[in-house]
């Protein structure tokens, strides 16, 4: 067994079975005047004893009122930068609201007890059938991290790191799932290297194959 920090779709899930937004702030919360502000109506028959304790941005904010719970869920599908925000959870009295944090600000975490999802494992295949400016590429996602697979794709560009990374990248977009798949890349100049690397994307985030370089035909005529 191991211990993963639940994405958005679990908390909703959570939320969802405890009856909505509102129910669910009455079962998860902590009984009693210690923590939360009186009259505190809640049962805690989750065994959740959900906290007020707040957040942390430049001061602490809504110690004793309110609590905030990170997901691993980002907004965007493409949040690889420092000052992106992820889902969250905010617990109040009356509600439980969904949240966008900043990943860099303290809140609280729950973690989940169970098997635990992960990126989805990609392979990049070889380049074959290259041209003076058309090279065959492709991968393959061997594992979808037990999540389902809902992008996969080729980036390539002249040059290397290849990251999805404000969209700075080329991109030959795949529909998802899992297994192998397969693109032309057109457009190329001759006598020119390149680089490309297979990416899959699942609720979790980003899987990346190898990287791997490869030259474009020389053109005899030039």
């Amino acid at each position: 067994m191991q211990f993963s920090v639940p994405t958005d779709e679990e908390w909703t899930e959570l939320i969802d079975y405890l009856g909505g937004a509102s129910l669910a702030s009455t079962k998860l919360r902590e009984t009693g005047a210690i923590h939360w502000p009186e009259p505190n109506t809640a049962t805690n028959e989750s065994g959740f004893t959900a906290l007020p304790g707040g957040a942390r941005f430049a001061s602490f904010h809504l110690m004793g009122e309110r609590g905030y719970w990170l997901s691993s869920s980002t907004t965007v599908p493409y949040n690889v930068c420092r000052s992106c925000y992820a889902w969250g959870r905010e617990i109040s009295s009356t509600s439980v609201e969904g949240y966008a944090m900043n990943e860099n600000n303290g809140v609280s975490i729950r973690c989940l007890k169970g098997e635990v999802s992960s990126v989805p494992t990609v392979t990049t295949s070889e380049v074959s059938n290259i041209s003076l400016n058309t090279a065959e590429v492709g991968g393959s996602v061997t594992d979808d991290g037990g999540e389902s697979v809902s992008e996969r794709g080729i980036l390539w560009s002249a040059d290397p790191d290849l990251r999805i990374l404000d969209n700075r990248d080329n991109k030959i977009v795949d529909v998802g799932g899992s297994g192998s798949f397969s693109s032309t890349l057109s457009g190329l100049g001759p006598n020119a290297t390149y680089y490309i690397r297979a990416y899959a994307i699942n609720s979790i985030g980003i899987g990346y194959g190898e990287e791997i370089s490869f030259q474009t035909l020389w053109d005899p005529n030039e």
